[in-house]
């Protein structure tokens, strides 16, 4: 009768500390989550990007924003900035206590001096694996294509007169852009998709103009199905997009 009250002190104390060690490893699991990175040229008030590049020029200062969800007091990220595999930099901050914002980061432009593919990754507290990685291109060329937005119109200057998301069928569809820096006979091409599938595609030339607005629009027989679309920036040759900028059609 001894032995057994022995044999059940020693099986309630096992169950005590594997409830102990389970409920440390409850604790030391986040909820906190990173979603919906963006490489952008700058942010708004809110620190929302102010649009999608994929392509920056040299010297540049790349922003990268996100989403934090989910996050309880105290959690910490990380943004680890990379330059063809190497790391350039790292910067971290708090939460502050607040549960669900944008975060944000940049590469000072001293850091962009140098062409090539860079990265940027996001890690939750001490996570080994980052929640987001975002890569991006530091061109060999100081031209670039910023603010892209779409809009239902252009004014006399071309600049647009709202900013939209959604269309509904059968519209006009317009995308503006920023042009910065252009030498002589840059070209610009606008590559439109709709639901995954390549619609329609323009190239325009700078016409000597150094930094201009620029526009291209999508005819309303192109938008007769809902789903979702998108249209592409390239600069000159570029294989990647200077920007991408999505829109619903509903």
């Amino acid at each position: 009768m001894k032995k057994r009250k022995i044999t059940i002190y020693v099986l309630a104390i096992t169950i005590l500390m594997l409830s102990v060690l389970f409920m440390g490893a409850s604790c030391s699991s986040s909820t906190a989550n990173i979603s919906n990175a963006v490489m952008t040229t700058g942010i708004d008030a809110n620190s929302l990007p102010i649009d999608n590049v994929k392509v920056f020029p040299l010297d540049s200062i790349p922003y990268v924003t996100a989403e934090l969800h989910n996050a309880p007091d105290n959690t910490s990220i990380t943004f680890v900035w990379y330059a063809n595999n190497q790391e350039l930099d790292r910067f971290t901050i708090s939460n502050d206590g607040v549960s669900d914002a944008p975060v944000y980061s940049y590469l000072p432009a001293i850091m962009t001096a140098q062409p090539g593919t860079y990265s940027v990754e996001i890690y939750v507290d001490d996570r080994t694996k980052p929640d987001t990685v975002t890569d991006f291109v530091i061109a060999d060329s100081t031209t670039s294509i910023t603010n892209a937005q779409m809009t239902t119109g252009i004014d006399a200057n071309y600049l647009p007169i709202d900013r939209v998301t959604k269309f509904p069928v059968n519209t006009m569809a317009y995308v503006t852009a920023e042009m910065k820096n252009a030498p002589v006979d840059t070209s610009i091409t606008f590559v439109w998709y709709g639901n995954g599938r390549i619609l329609d595609n323009l190239t325009i030339g700078n016409e000597g103009v150094t930094n201009a607005p620029i526009y291209s629009n999508l005819p309303p027989e192109m938008t007769s199905q809902p789903g979702n679309y998108s249209v592409e920036i390239y600069i000159d040759d570029r294989a990647d997009p200077d920007t991408v900028t999505e829109f619903i059609v509903q």
